[in-house]
């Protein structure tokens, strides 16, 4: 299975969508933090909905980009490439761990990520993953993880992930 290089960013798009809904589910209990692939993300939620594909817009747009329905009606085979490629990059992302990062930082690393994200003074995505790095020491992986939240929710939800564990006593 081979991603059209013209599709690679639309991939990309599609995967930290689906990263940022696991995280979400993390945040809210509904995964818990223990889920080792893809598959086991089945157990909790409906796994082939995450990024939105499940929605009437974003399934109808795939079906259109890829050329529409097969004589069965089914999916077009490009669709379930492009599908499956998201779906594999999320499975070896959850199986290196890349959805507990966030839950894995040092209190004083969750305290500077809060305190730059209350900040009405930095605005740029950018900036704020360059400080975090830079002057922090935060690693650049969970500088991004941290940024995916950002890009769909402000400071609050962002707290409430890091005092979700904290708060089960994990």
């Amino acid at each position: 299975m081979s991603i059209n290089p013209k599709d690679q960013q639309e991939l990309a798009v599609l995967v930290l969508a689906m990263k940022r809904d696991v995280l979400e589910m993390i945040r809210d209990g509904q995964v818990p933090l223990d889920v080792q692939n893809f598959s086991q993300l089945h157990d909790y939620c409906d796994a082939n909905c995450l990024g939105g594909l499940c929605t009437d817009q974003k399934f109808d747009a795939l079906v259109a980009k890829f050329g529409g329905r097969d004589a069965d009606d089914g999916m077009p085979q490009g669709m379930l490439d492009f599908i499956n490629a998201a779906q594999n990059t999320i499975s070896e992302w959850v199986q290196a761990g890349g959805h507990t990062i966030l839950d894995k930082l040092p209190a004083k690393v969750k305290s500077q990520i809060q305190d730059t994200l209350s900040n009405n003074d930095v605005s740029d995505d950018a900036q704020i993953v360059e400080f975090w790095v830079s002057e922090c020491g935060i690693a650049l992986e969970a500088a991004n993880m941290a940024i995916l939240f950002r890009a769909n929710h402000l400071t609050d939800p962002l707290y409430q992930f890091f005092s979700h564990s904290e708060l089960q006593g994990d």
